[in-house]
């Protein structure tokens, strides 16, 4: 199962890649869905700076073990695990670095992606991407446009763990299934998809 099929089965599930032709006739309607999307973003938005810091005061306050060999015997964090975006660095219209820590074991693949914006009819705008976390608990990603695409400020980065493809040893700790990512009334970077758990970190492009 790809990243972009989980996040499509919670986020994208219907969506074909542009606005929705409104099909009523009265002006209310069109002016009420309006509203309702800016409060999404904005609540998405919200939840973004909160994780963020919650994020980096646990990848601040506890050592991270540093053998791939050892995840069997590491404990699951009081409030799971976390993914720290430093930054999406927009390099030029067609280069977007990527840089951030994690309490996530060493050897996790992480998707990288970057759309146009929050809300309905967003689309994809990079090429597939992966970073693995290193044995300091790093991560690095160099993403592409796809063709015809360009990247900008004020777009949106997106930095997943799924809990398939994954490591055997790296499932050890996280669950075969990410049921061990934490609880996602505690953690909200958890998210509940068809079949598990993953973890999604998002962050705003800037140069």
């Amino acid at each position: 199962m790809s990243v972009q099929f989980c996040r499509g089965a919670i986020r994208r599930v219907g969506s074909s890649g542009v606005f929705p032709r409104l099909h009523t006739s009265s002006r209310t309607s069109e002016i009420d869905n309006n509203s309702n999307a800016r409060s999404a973003g904005k609540r998405r938005l919200s939840r973004i700076l909160r994780t963020g810091a919650l994020a980096l005061l646990a990848l601040t306050s506890a050592p991270f073990r540093r053998n791939v060999g050892l995840a069997r015997a590491e404990s699951i964090p009081d409030s799971g695990f976390y993914i720290a975006v430093g930054y999406a660095r927009l390099q030029s219209s067609e280069d977007v670095y990527v840089f951030g820590a994690t309490n996530l074991p060493e050897g996790s693949v992480l998707n990288v992606e970057v759309e146009n914006y929050i809300g309905e009819g967003s689309t994809i705008t990079s090429k597939g991407a992966v970073a693995k976390v290193g044995s300091d608990h790093l991560f690095r990603a160099d993403l592409l446009p796809k063709k015809g695409a360009e990247f900008k400020n004020n777009m949106i980065c997106n930095i997943i763990f799924a809990y398939k493809p994954q490591d055997p040893v790296v499932q050890t700790v996280t669950g075969t299934h990410g049921e061990r990512l934490g609880d996602p009334a505690r953690n909200s970077q958890v998210l509940t998809v068809s079949g598990g758990q993953i973890l999604e970190a998002t962050t705003v492009v800037h140069d």
